[in-house]
């Protein structure tokens, strides 16, 4: 890696992206919960969360760098090969918060 390359990943790694989004993530599971617990066809307890990366995003129409952290949403007695949806935390390059999304793809 270069420099620059270090220096951003320290810069990413200083806002805990990843504990913030677990957060965020036990928000909407406790909101799916109270409202029946599933969602689109799934129960929420047969769900899989699997942190599985932090991406750095320029987004040129927002005029914006955003940085998300992904969790992939599997069900728990199938092959993780199937996944079904997942869940973004967003912030911007200062670390504050922006918007995060829970999608269910199948």
């Amino acid at each position: 890696m270069n420099p620059l390359e270090i220096e951003i990943i320290k810069h990413i790694e200083s806002f805990n992206l990843e504990e913030k989004a677990l957060k965020g993530l036990a928000i909407i599971k406790e909101d799916i919960s109270n409202a029946g617990g599933e969602l689109d066809g799934y129960a929420l307890d047969e769900m899989l969360f699997i942190y599985n990366r932090k991406e750095l995003r320029i987004e040129k129409k927002l005029h914006q760098t955003l940085i998300l952290a992904r969790f992939d949403i599997y069900l728990k007695d199938v092959d993780l090969s199937s996944k079904i949806g997942f869940y973004d935390y967003v912030v911007d390059f200062n670390g504050n918060f922006k918007d995060d999304f829970f999608v269910i793809e199948k």
